[in-house]
């Protein structure tokens, strides 16, 4: 990311937290457009013009419905990357308690995205766009960094519940998600600065594979 953000001015902001959590809760979408709809509308401007540049008032118009229901929906201007962050954690999530017991912790979280990719596709376009949306505002860097430690404390669960009887699984699966969460974003910054016809899923995985093996050797 373009500008550092600082965790741990983060960790003690009340008002970022509670965003994240609230955006965990389902809520019904605005009458004649899904939620999903909404955020994905929200993410195409927040890409064209810059995510500081974009009012509530004008994704409401841009999805086509009133105002008011929208902010009935969405707080936060920040709430649509929060959301459609963790609904992209809810998929890596899903994908790493399905992979075999035996796999280390880096190479099932590399299977689940390989799961997820192949069989939606959706994930590493979002991620890009999220990369570009987040590489020009420090609002939506921080919004981005709160949802991630959203997804740390889940992923640590998921990695948790891999090690059934093992007294400290949880404090493990957190380290490695912290260490994972890390090297995605060394390895998606890898990706993202490649032109958009070379940013394909193959190279997107070479530089995944690069990256998680580089940490697992230097933890040896």
């Amino acid at each position: 990311m373009a500008v550092p953000m600082n965790r741990n001015a983060l960790n003690n902001s009340p008002t970022a937290i509670e965003m994240a959590r609230r955006a965990q809760t389902v809520v019904d979408p605005p009458r004649g457009a899904s939620i999903e709809h909404i955020i994905h509308v929200a993410a195409d401007l927040f890409a064209a013009r810059g995510f500081d540049a974009v009012t509530m008032d004008e994704i409401a118009e841009a999805v086509g419905v009133p105002r008011r229901s929208l902010y009935r929906r969405f707080r936060y201007k920040d709430e649509f990357l929060v959301r459609w962050m963790l609904r992209i954690n809810d998929q890596i999530c899903a994908a790493l308690a399905r992979q075999p017991v035996e796999a280390a912790p880096l190479a099932a979280i590399l299977g689940a995205l390989r799961e997820i990719e192949e069989f939606r596709g959706e994930p590493l376009r979002r991620i890009r766009i999220m990369h570009q949306i987040t590489a020009g505002s420090l609002n939506a860097q921080s919004a981005a960094l709160t949802t991630q430690l959203v997804w740390e404390e889940e992923m640590a669960h998921v990695l948790a519940q891999r090690q059934p009887g093992q007294p400290d699984a949880f404090e493990h699966g957190r380290l490695m998600a912290g260490v994972a969460l890390v090297g995605l974003r060394a390895a998606f910054a890898r990706w993202n600065a490649l032109p958009e016809a070379k940013a394909n899923r193959a190279a997107l995985f070479r530089s995944l594979e690069a990256v998680f093996a580089a940490i697992t050797q230097s933890g040896n």
